[in-house]
């Protein structure tokens, strides 16, 4: 929870700098698992020289011979990825390693599309994509984040109809209604487009209220 709240960028300063400096406390921890996940979340600033880093990279080491462990090896470098040229590649190498070892991860998959599209392979993104999406085709997830894969190319019918799927899965997915209608306003289905837009209004409304 703490480490999606450090990623949430719009945050107030002085309640990311609280957390921050609450993580920062627990580097000290006499629990060592304490400290590692401590570390973990503070990890995109984090000093691998520092005592807390390196005691993060031997954990890191000690696990990398696990689909999770390089998956967590692949996610540091990806995180840290405007540090250090070869950060990217190292994240892809490190992740593509995690689904040879277990191809049968939707998750790993995802995660694997997520840094080919942060490195402009959007080809290989959407073939991680469906691979997450076929291994799981009853997420509405993962059926969704394929859509958004397909739209960025522009391949906006096929999004249509991973985007439809994903409605049917999860009929109150208020950002698949709206991404949907979106969809549809771009292949010339205006009028279907507005009903959608309508349709994710009234979940919006209802939620609020």
């Amino acid at each position: 929870m703490t480490e999606t709240l450090l990623a949430n960028q719009g945050l107030p300063q002085p309640i990311r700098q609280g957390i921050e400096a609450r993580l920062t406390g627990l580097l000290k921890d006499p629990v060592r698992s304490v400290r590692i996940d401590a570390a973990w979340a503070l990890r995109r600033s984090l000093s691998r020289y520092s005592d807390a880093g390196r005691e993060l990279n031997d954990y890191l080491r000690f696990n990398s011979d696990q689909p999770t462990g390089a998956l967590q090896i692949g996610v540091f470098h990806l995180d840290r990825r405007e540090e250090e040229t070869g950060n990217l590649d190292k994240a892809i190498g490190w992740m593509e390693k995690a689904v040879t070892w277990d191809p049968n991860s939707p998750f790993l998959h995802q995660s694997l599309a997520i840094a080919y599209s942060n490195k402009g392979e959007q080809k290989e993104a959407i073939e991680s994509l469906k691979r997450a999406h076929k291994l799981e085709p009853d997420e509405a997830m993962y059926a969704y984040n394929l859509a958004l894969g397909l739209s960025e190319m522009e391949r906006f019918e096929e999004a249509v109809r991973y985007l439809e799927l994903t409605v049917q899965l999860d009929e109150d997915f208020t950002r698949a209604w709206y991404n949907l209608a979106l969809a549809r306003s771009r292949i010339g289905k205006n009028q279907e487009a507005i009903d959608t837009l309508r349709r994710a209004e009234l979940l919006e409304d209802w939620y609020f209220y």
